[in-house]
């Protein structure tokens, strides 16, 4: 067992490779067995000694159902020797490893990581590439609870930050999780996961080569396809950033520059300070979690801008008590008188400019004949057509 630490990742890759063949003929081996077991009751059965046949179709089931997980010594020692790997050149083959979806396989190899992992320097973590850390970050739900809590901390201290969306979305989801992880050290998972969701979120690029002012009429879709999915399905991995990837990009860009928003844009935005009163599950915890930065952003913009559009949406935002940080509440609060006034003003503005408004038609227009009926000289004085020959219409008494 010493030189188990010395194996190469060549060593690993061959370990793994044996024991998924070996696990392969045992697993054909069980289906024979089962097989020829079910063929004997339906005989047993056939030939009327029904009391005989229950047991051998008793034990078939349950030798199938169990074989899986009741491995000979052979498989089990392999296990062993891969769960003690303790080379970080190995850490590429153990990842591919987790990746392949057997449950004990992946029980093993995360045994190695664990330890494996937090050796990494940044440099060694970039070199391992992006779909390796894609199956770290979306391998966590078949393991045990105390592998899981080690895993998770280890992978989100040691994920390089390098613009890559599924360890962002994964992260994201984990910050804005509802249910309880059940872990003993829960507390600490989310402490690292906001610190990670920080670091990650600096390195990603939401413009995307775009101006801030299309990267936000982008990013506001994202809002709608969180709840409203298309034919198509919604990107629901891009859906979860789009609050506090909206919140950075409004403070790129000028109150000039919000104004000239479509007006759709900004509805969209503001009916997501509000999603959370249809969407409980999902929305609030979006907001007061993983989006707690988008309300405050979005408010302050909006007292720059005096924008009315946004009164009802604030007003609601008060009265429902949306969960939110208390910064958010205090510029909503300050918000809304202001925004009462300055609608109250332009309805009035609007009156007055209604009634000192003049009239639709000018003068002229009015004065001017119909151009329904002719307006000759003739016509008026009922002077009949010499060239007629119809008699004049005018009676003479």
């Amino acid at each position: 067992m010493a030189a188990i630490p010395q194996l190469s990742a060549h060593d690993v890759e061959r370990l793994i490779a044996l024991w998924n063949s070996e696990r392969e003929r045992w697993h054909d081996r069980v289906f024979a067995w089962t097989t020829l077991t079910l063929i004997t009751s339906l005989v047993v059965l056939i030939a009327g000694w029904e009391a005989f046949a229950l047991l051998p179709l008793t034990l078939s089931l349950l030798f199938y159902f169990t074989a899986p997980y009741m491995l000979p010594p052979r498989l089990e020692r392999l296990l062993r020797q891969l769960a003690a790997v303790d080379n970080p050149e190995c850490i590429g083959p153990l990842v591919d490893a987790l990746g392949q979806g057997n449950l004990r396989l992946q029980e093993a190899a995360s045994s190695a990581l664990v330890r494996l992992l937090p050796r990494l320097s940044d440099t060694e973590a970039r070199s391992l590439g992006r779909g390796r850390w894609n199956i770290l970050c979306t391998c966590f739900g078949n393991l045990p609870l105390p592998m899981q809590q080690a895993l998770y901390l280890a992978v989100l201290r040691k994920v390089p930050a390098d613009g890559n969306p599924v360890p962002l979305t994964v992260v994201a989801h984990l910050v804005a999780a509802e249910r309880s992880l059940h872990l003993p050290q829960e507390r600490l998972i989310q402490e690292e996961a906001e610190r990670c969701l920080e670091r990650l979120l600096d390195a990603f690029d939401p413009l995307a080569g775009k101006t801030p002012e299309v990267a936000i009429t982008f990013w506001s879709r994202k809002i709608v396809e969180t709840y409203y999915p298309t034919k198509a399905g919604a990107d629901e991995s891009l859906a979860i950033l789009a609050r506090p990837v909206i919140a950075r990009l409004l403070r790129l860009i000028s109150p000039e520059s919000f104004r000239q928003l479509p007006k759709s844009v900004r509805l969209v935005l503001y009916q997501g300070l509000l999603i959370d009163v249809f969407y409980s599950e999902v929305g609030r915890l979006h907001l007061s979690r993983l989006g707690a930065d988008y309300p405050v952003a979005l408010l302050q913009m909006v007292r720059k801008t005096g924008d009315v559009v946004a009164l009802p949406w604030v007003r609601n935002f008060i009265v429902e008590n949306i969960e939110a940080p208390p910064e958010a509440h205090e510029v909503a609060k300050e918000l809304l008188p202001q925004l009462e006034a300055l609608a109250k003003r332009n309805k009035e503005n609007a009156l007055l400019l209604r009634a000192g408004q003049e009239p639709k038609c000018p003068p002229q227009e009015m004065l001017r004949p119909s151009t329904a009926h002719k307006t000759s000289e003739e016509n008026l004085l009922h002077i009949p057509d010499p060239s007629s020959s119809k008699p004049n219409s005018v009676e003479r008494h």
